[in-house]
């Protein structure tokens, strides 16, 4: 209070040598306290909205102000925090001081501030059984509920409206290193588990994925109670291989609640890939149960659950007895081609120079004997035959111009052709 206290008489100054215009527009930044688009910046000051742009290019020119761009839009602010701070202090004296309150308001859950209180949020009274703080606690006391009741009548900050907007705008159209950017956004103006999960999202369609478990396992340290922050690090560690530690964090999100059939299907993945082959097909058929219209099986997904089969034994037998039970499943839940897909973006599993020539071979026959009377399976099928064939001539490629064209675009990348 004492650094501000001396501060103020600058920063005074500095407002002095400001058009009424500027000032004004000043001190509505200093109330936001975060980004505001040009167009509520004209309104709230009364002015038109070319006036307002020039006087922000302005005031932008001087360093009172930032801006940030968003899509079309763009955000401005205060660009030294320590002028709204002073100015705040000026304004609001025998107020609290929104700086603390924003503090606690951002740094703690809400529920950890009623934890400090004693006090569940069930409690329509804040004011009410606060013996966990000592007597003399009254300044805490008084900034705690002055927290509380901002987090309860806080306004959405348009800016984060604008990310999200954006963000989701992005990632509909596959364009993943802009959604990543918006999320980085995300994370420095509002830091939630939720903006963790998303940077978490574009990294591993990135897949960047040593990055992507850093992002949901800092959201779950962010809040431990986050069903979608495990469910997401359960899906990922499939990826990864690493699948004991997906059942737990599969496990943990259902135990939160988390009852999308995704989240079982991750869970099934593991078991399957710890080769607990009976138990895990139990919990494909529970996951399968729970899909809907909306929300259907993946080829993703498959092609784990092949790849895992793949590695999970050379026994021709057992391949044929597995295969054969997935087929039965994928067909009786109607998901048949899923699996199909699956098995096709499988192909660079087969493509390592750890898998010889002759089990490709015999993976391609075991398939082929098992699955060749689906409709479903005739192009997974011509798909597979080629890629085993272009392994044996060391990747000669006159064997893929056995395909058609739209075919063999399909292949190429699979098996690493540019």
């Amino acid at each position: 209070m004492r650094m501000l206290d001396d501060l103020t008489p600058y920063y005074q100054a500095r407002m002095a040598s400001l058009s009424p215009q500027q000032r004004k527009i000043v001190e509505f930044l200093c109330d936001r306290r975060h980004g505001v688009p040009v167009k509520e910046i004209a309104q709230r000051c009364f002015l038109t909205h070319q006036t307002t742009s020039s006087q922000l290019k302005d005031l932008r020119e001087k360093g009172y102000v930032t801006s940030d761009a968003i899509g079309r839009e763009s955000f401005y602010e205060m660009r030294e925090p320590l002028m709204r701070f002073c100015l705040e202090v000026k304004k609001q004296r025998g107020e609290p001081i929104q700086l603390f309150v924003d503090f606690l308001r951002i740094w703690y859950t809400k529920e950890e501030l009623l934890q400090r209180l004693g006090l569940t949020d069930d409690d329509l009274q804040y004011q009410q059984r606060l013996k966990p703080l000592p007597s003399d606690a009254v300044l805490e006391r008084e900034y705690i509920l002055y927290a509380l009741q901002a987090m309860d009548n806080e306004d959405e900050n348009p800016r984060i409206a604008a990310c999200l907007q954006e963000y989701e705008n992005c990632f509909e159209k596959e364009d993943y290193v802009t959604a990543l950017e918006l999320t980085e956004k995300l994370v420095t103006i509002r830091g939630q588990a939720e903006d963790w999960c998303k940077r978490g999202l574009c990294l591993s369609n990135l897949k960047r994925y040593e990055e992507v478990l850093v992002s949901f396992d800092h959201a779950i340290e962010l809040n431990p109670n986050d069903a979608q922050a495990w469910k997401l690090r359960g899906g990922l560690l499939d990826n990864l291989n690493r699948y004991e530690e997906a059942l737990v964090s599969c496990d943990k999100a259902i135990e939160l609640g988390y009852q999308n059939s995704c989240v079982f299907l991750n869970r099934a993945i593991a078991i399957l890939g710890l080769n607990r082959w009976d138990e895990g097909i139990a919990a494909l058929e529970n996951a399968f149960q729970r899909f809907t219209l909306d929300n259907e099986a993946d080829a993703d997904d498959a092609k784990l659950i092949t790849h895992i089969l793949f590695n999970s034994s050379n026994n021709v037998e057992i391949w044929r007895s597995r295969i054969k039970t997935l087929i039965e499943l994928y067909h009786k839940h109607q998901v048949i081609s899923t699996l199909g897909q699956g098995l096709v973006k499988s192909v660079p599993t087969l493509m390592s120079e750890m898998v010889s020539d002759k089990a490709a071979q015999t993976w391609l026959e075991v398939w082929r004997e098992l699955a060749s009377d689906y409709p479903e399976f005739q192009i997974p099928l011509r798909l597979l035959d080629t890629a085993v064939r272009y392994k044996e001539t060391k990747g000669n490629k006159r064997v893929l111009f056995s395909l058609p064209i739209e075919e063999r675009k399909l292949l190429e990348p699979l098996l690493g052709i540019e």
